[in-house]
C-alpha cells in the first residue's frame, strides 16, 4: 500500500543563508495520481501544541456507475517543533469510501474541483525545522557529514510517517518513509566546507494515509500514529576523506542550538546501514507536489 505514496511529501525549500525557523501545520490532504491538496488547513504556532480538528466529504459515482456515494474523512491532529525534534500525532477514519476511475479527479496537479471525488486520502500533521550550522575544524577537503535521526512512536491501520532532509550542498532530498512507530533514519553523506554556512532542512509529518483504490467499496478505512514523543536529531557524524570517524570538530547554529556529535561507538554496524538509508530523490520532484489549501 505504501510503496505507491513516496509522493505525499512536504519537503520545505533549503533556507536562506543565516536562516532559521520552526514550522508546523496540519490538515487533510487529498488528491489523485500521487498530486494532492491540503484542505481544510491549520498552521501555526510552530513552537507549541497546534490542535486540528476537521472532515471533508466528496460525492461521485460508484463503482456500479450508477449509484451516488458520499465519502467522508474526519479526525485530529496537532504537531510542534523544536530545533532538533519534532512531534507529530494524527488520526482519522474514512467511512463509505467508493472508487470510480470515470469520476472526475478532485486535484489533477493544478486545481481541486470539490466535485471531482480522489483516490488518496491522509490526514496528516507535519512539523520541523530550518537551521544554517557552520562546522569549525580541520581546514582540510573531503571530510563528509550525516546526520542520525530517531523515531518514537505508535501506529495502527492505514498510516505512514515521512521525513524530508535538504541540505544546501546538493539538490538532492534524503527521504525515509515508514508505517510503523519506531524506526532509524541515516542521512546520505554531505559535504563539508568548514568556516562556511551550511543550510539544512528537517521536515516531518505522519498520520492516516490511504488510496480508497485499495480498499473494497464501503468499507470504513482508519489509521492512528502518534509519534509526539518524537523525531529528534540525535548524532551528527564527520568522518574524513578515508572514511574514518573524525571527532576534532565544533558545530554552531543560527537558532543557537548545540546539536549532538555522534559517538563512534554509537554507529551502527555497516552491514545493518543498507536497511537504514532513505531514499535519495531530486529536491525539485517533491516542490512541485507541495499544496497548501
Amino acid at each position: 500500500l505504501f510503496a505507491a505514496i513516496i509522493a505525499l511529501a512536504y519537503a520545505a525549500a533549503p533556507t536562506p543563508a543565516g536562516a532559521q525557523s520552526l514550522f508546523a501545520f496540519q490538515g487533510i490532504y487529498a488528491g489523485n495520481n500521487e498530486n494532492f491538496v491540503g484542505s481544510p488547513f491549520n498552521n501555526g504556532p510552530t513552537d507549541s501544541v497546534n490542535p486540528f480538528a476537521g472532515s471533508k466529504s466528496w460525492t461521485g459515482t460508484a463503482a456500479d456507475g450508477v449509484t451516488q456515494q458520499t465519502m467522508t474523512v474526519s479526525g485530529s491532529a496537532y504537531s510542534y517543533s523544536t530545533y532538533g525534534q519534532a512531534h507529530v500525532a494524527a488520526s482519522a477514519t474514512v467511512t463509505n469510501p467508493y472508487y470510480n476511475p470515470n469520476n472526475t479527479p478532485y486535484f489533477d496537479g493544478t486545481t481541486a474541483d470539490d466535485n471531482g471525488s480522489p483516490d488518496l486520502i491522509a490526514l496528516h500533521g507535519n512539523a520541523g525545522w530550518n537551521d544554517t550550522l557552520t562546522y569549525v575544524g580541520t581546514q582540510l577537503s573531503g571530510y563528509k557529514v550525516n546526520y542520525y535521526f530517531r523515531l518514537t512512536g505508535s501506529a495502527s491501520g492505514d498510516v505512514e510517517a515521512g521525513l524530508n532532509f535538504a541540505a544546501s550542498d546538493t539538490a538532492l532530498l534524503d527521504v525515509f518513509r515508514t508505517n510503523t512507530g519506531n524506526a532509524l533514519w541515516i542521512t546520505a553523506w554531505h559535504e563539508v566546507v568548514w568556516n562556511q554556512p551550511f543550510n539544512t532542512s528537517a521536515d516531518f509529518f505522519g498520520g492516516m494515509t490511504t488510496h480508497v483504490s485499495q480498499r473494497p467499496e464501503g468499507q470504513t478505512i482508519s489509521g492512528s500514529g502518534d509519534w509526539s514523543n518524537t523525531l529528534t536529531l540525535f548524532g551528527i557524524q564527520i568522518v574524513d576523506p578515508n572514511g574514518n570517524p573524525y571527532t576534532d570538530w565544533t558545530v554552531t547554529s543560527a537558532s543557537g542550538t548545540i546539536y549532538p556529535q555522534l559517538q563512534p561507538a554509537a554507529t551502527p554496524e555497516p552491514g545493518s546501514l543498507a536497511l537504514l538509508l532513505g531514499i535519495v530523490v531530486p529536491l525539485s520532484s517533491f516542490l512541485i507536489r507541495r499544496r497548501r489549501g
